[in-house]
This record gives structure tokens, sequence and C-alpha cells, in this order.
């Protein structure tokens, strides 16, 4: 059980009584107006928040938007709530609202911790969203609820960002067994001498800010790196030298980039290894020098995620590593025995030292789909 669990046990009990105290019909009002107010708040929030030039301040002014345009439309209804109130007791059916009242407020309780919870389980606070994630409540509440409104999901992009955006669209994200990472030493003789082709990535333009990632040679001219690396971007160089987007893939994150490479090597692609294999994960972390970072395959999984906008649910293909990544590293090829396993694409908040990434199998399909004739735009910019 999480602390987060006490908590909404907490407002659950108040609200019970509460509700009794209120009664049914101003709670009814009152739960429309703020649901109203929520459904407005979410939708004009990120594009508000965006003129907000700090990262740290971006994501709490978003929240506060939500916070008071919900309020807002929560008084509003419970003064509606209000008159129908007093028209019943004046039909002597005072008693059958505060029953219902309770249970009403109980609903209404679990309704507004699970919708806030799919915002807050991508704060860079990571007790908080640890304790999300660990709630056997809202565990609960997920079997049985659908995934969280699309626009929420774009409000809680908001947290995340471009550096590492979710990968799951349920608000609790699997917990996965770990598994032993390995020494340095290991890990550096997974790549070999194949880490010249590890280039960096800058996208720049993308809502007036610039990204850093990593990319990998995966065929002479071409090179991989994750589409939220350079969505948005009006200018991608790599390496110092400008190329040409030729797929985007804003479901499984990926971008396939035509740039000249010269005589660096080509990685290959090979299928995931047993789990628990050592691994390394070589990438730019913290726009710094080539990095390889020790890890370990933690099997594959299949996830409920979103596209990178926050569109439809859909099932994916996810790695499991246990790995420190870090902002810069998406976009990292993940080697075993030399050769690719799959694409670094984010991490969890809940969890330390878990990273996820695309699998080999389906940068293949993506790579079968590119036209080197044609270029692609690089989307819409990610809530950053």
């Amino acid at each position: 059980m999480s602390w987060i669990d006490g908590v909404i046990a907490a407002v659950v009990v108040l609200a019970a009584f509460r509700g009794r105290a209120t009664g049914a019909l101003r709670q009814v009002g009152n739960w429309v107006g703020f649901a109203t107010g929520f459904i407005i708040g979410t939708w004009c929030a990120p594009p508000l928040a965006h003129h907000v030039s700090s990262a740290m301040w971006r994501p709490l002014t978003a929240i506060g938007i939500v916070v008071v345009v919900s309020f807002l439309g929560a008084a509003l209804g419970r003064l509606c709530g209000g008159a129908a109130h007093h028209s019943l007791r004046q039909m002597h059916l005072g008693s059958l609202d505060a029953s219902v009242g309770a249970g009403v407020g109980v609903v209404s309780a679990l309704l507004s911790c699970w919708l806030l919870a799919g915002v807050l389980v991508n704060a860079p606070w990571f007790s908080l969203a640890g304790g999300i994630s660990q709630s056997k409540i809202l565990v609960a509440l997920d079997h049985v609820m659908p995934p969280v409104p699309t626009i929420e999901a774009k409000l809680a992009g908001l947290f995340r960002g471009a550096d590492f955006p979710s990968v799951f669209a349920d608000i609790v994200a699997p917990s996965v067994p770990t598994v032993t990472t390995p020494s340095s030493g290991v890990s550096s003789l997974q790549v070999g001498n194949r880490s010249a082709a590890v280039l960096k990535v800058i996208a720049s333009g993308a809502c007036g800010a610039s990204h850093e990632g990593t990319a990998f040679v995966i065929g002479r001219n071409e090179v991989v790196t994750n589409a939220h690396v350079i969505a948005g971007a009006s200018m991608v160089r790599v390496n110092g030298q400008r190329a040409q987007v030729r797929l985007v893939d804003v479901r499984d994150d990926l971008a396939v980039l035509s740039v000249s490479t010269g005589t660096l090597p080509v990685l290959q692609l090979i299928d995931p290894p047993a789990r628990g294999t050592a691994t390394a994960v070589v990438g730019y972390p913290l726009d710094g020098p080539l990095t390889v970072t020790p890890s370990a395959f933690g099997g594959l999984i299949t996830a409920s995620s979103r596209d990178l906008y926050g569109g439809a649910t859909f099932d994916r293909s996810l790695a499991v590593l246990n790995a420190k990544v870090q902002p810069g590293n998406s976009g990292s090829p993940v080697f075993a025995g030399g050769r690719v396993i799959g694409i670094v694409v984010s991490r969890s908040t809940s969890q330390t030292n878990i990273a996820y990434a695309v699998p080999s199998a389906v940068i293949r399909a993506d790579l079968a789909k590119v036209n080197f004739a044609a270029t692609v735009s690089t989307g819409a910019c990610i809530a950053n």
C-alpha cells in the first residue's frame, strides 16, 4: 500500500460526511461544474503555459490555470444545484437528498483523485509519481475506468515535456522486476568499436527552443532517432550537418533522417537477447560527450500507449532496460554484442533506473516504409 492510498482514503471519508451534509443535488451541480471547468482548463492551459519561459514554472502555471477554471465551474454548478436542493426541501425530500449525497461524495472524490493522478504521475517529483504508481486504490480504479481522457494526457505532457514523453496510457504504469546492471567494463564490451556510428542530434525551432538527442547510423547516409527529439523543429542537425527528415512515426516515436555518414560504420539490428543479458546505452546524456551507460535487458512488454500528441490509445511493444538514462539519451542505440536491439525512448517516473526502448523489430518495420526521395515535416512541437 502506498502513502497515496492513505491520502485518498482520508479524502473519501471526508467527502462522504460532507456529501451527506451538502446533499446530492448540490454535489451533482458542483461536480458537473467542476468537470466542465476541468475540461475547459485542460484545453486552454497548454497553449497559455507555453508563454511561460521557465521550464520549472510552465507545468505549475498550467496546473494553476486548470485549478482556477475548475473551481470557478464548480462554484457556478453549486449555485445551480443549491436551487434544486432548496426545491427538494420544500417537497420534504431533504433526507433522501442527504442520504444519496454521501454516495455522490464518495464517487466524486474517487473520480477527482483519479483525474488528478493522471496528471501528477508524470510530475518530476519521484516520491509523488512513485506513490501514485504503487497505489492499490488507483490500480483498482484503472481496471474499471477507461484510459485517461486525451485532453488530460496532453496536459500531463507538460510535466514530461519533450525529453521523455510518457509511453503508457494508463495512470498506473506496470511495475517491472529489475535485473542486475553490469559493470561499465562489461557494458563497453557490448559496444566494441561501433561507437563512432552514434551521433548527436540538435533540433532547433521547436516551440522556440532547441532539443538535443542521439541518433545512430542505420544505413549509408541514413540515421534513426526518436520523433520526439525533432518534433516541431525547423532545422535538424546531426553532428553539425543539416539533415533531411525522411520519416516521422509519432506512434512508435521514431524518425529516420538523411545525412552524409561518410565512412562511419553501419549498425546492425538484431532481435532482443535473453532477459538479464548485459547491454549498453550509448549516447549524449545532458548534451555532454559520448557516453556508454551500463544497462541490462529486462525483457519485452506490451503496453497501452498513445502517440506523441496524446491521441487514441493503441498497444505497442517496448523493451525494458535497467539503465540510468538522462535527457539527451533519447534516440540512443542499445547495444548487445556489438549490434543494436533497440532505441531508447523514455524512462520510468516511478522506478529508479528503469528505461524503455523501441525494439529492433519496430525499427525494421519503419525502415521498410521510408521514401528517401521525399522530405517530410517534423510535425508539431511537443509540450515542453
